[in-house]
């Protein structure tokens, strides 16, 4: 949807102050508020609100889980919103994750893919030729929405289509 931090990455963008209110100190306003905005960005994309194919599969929407080690339900909910925007099904449990790892943000970027991996995601049924509207809060290089999108390919999915809050890269220090 947008960026996390401003251009000079002196400060967090408005979107990114957003994102940090609703995700790390859990304020509930601010969810809110990221909610109708992501919502409204779904509804914009051409690719996520036309009508599917003739004899395409399901599309279904779902969230990059959390970490549980972290107390975060930004990315469901953010999920929820998208599929309430859309007229979609929002499926809950279509993608696990089993286990804490530490925040990819806080990982060497030459170890994330492995990390990512720890987190032990799964997709929990086939979703032969379905459309997966995936949804995160944060993208910062892609590897977990990559990896995720992997593993929904190979459960059959037809298309993978990622909706996130804010972009961020890594801030220099």
């Amino acid at each position: 949807m947008g960026e996390h931090w401003l251009p000079d990455i002196s400060g967090l963008s408005e979107l990114g102050l957003l994102v940090n209110l609703a995700k790390d100190h859990d304020d509930a306003v601010a969810a809110a508020r990221l909610c109708r905005l992501l919502g409204d960005f779904a509804c914009s994309r051409r690719s996520l609100v036309g009508h599917p194919r003739r004899g395409a599969g399901p599309v279904l929407v779902a969230a990059v889980p959390p970490n549980p080690a972290v107390h975060d339900h930004l990315s469901p909910r953010l999920a929820e919103a998208v599929a309430e925007a859309l007229g979609r099904r929002f499926d809950h449990d279509l993608i696990v994750r089993h286990h804490p790892t530490a925040r990819l943000r806080d990982t060497e970027p030459s170890r994330r893919r492995s990390t990512a991996a720890l987190a032990g995601y799964d997709v929990t049924r086939p979703v032969e030729g379905a459309t997966v509207i995936l949804v995160d809060d944060v993208i910062m290089t892609g590897t977990t929405v990559g990896l995720i999108a992997e593993l929904l390919a190979e459960a059959g999915a037809g298309r993978v289509e990622v909706v996130v809050a804010s972009r961020t890269r890594r801030r220099h220090r």
